[in-house]
């Protein structure tokens, strides 16, 4: 009988949570709110254009305006937070070693 390898990572990739910029996080909670949806129809839902939507999660703009990302949370149900930061809202402060 062979051994079954674990798919869990070892040693110092354990942990390792991936990046995920802020213009994939707007894309992740578009679709997570409706795969289906066009741009333009999300873009009608939070006051903004079609290109102001495609611009944020494409990455052609850098400068995002917080009043959309505000919207975008609002309406998706998706954290402002983690929108805004990548970060999980609920998480534990990390522990600092002295």
């Amino acid at each position: 009988m062979s051994e079954r390898k674990s798919s869990q990572p070892q040693g110092e990739l354990a942990g390792i949570v991936p990046v995920i910029d802020i213009h994939r996080r707007l894309s992740i909670a578009r679709d997570v709110y409706d795969p289906e949806i066009s741009q333009e129809d999300f873009a009608a839902l939070i006051g903004a254009s079609k290109n102001t939507i495609s611009n944020y999660e494409t990455g052609a703009v850098t400068r995002l305006k917080d009043i959309y990302l505000q919207k975008w949370a609002e309406v998706t149900g998706i954290s402002y937070w983690w929108i805004k930061t990548g970060l999980d809202p609920d998480a534990p402060e990390p522990q600092t070693k002295d």
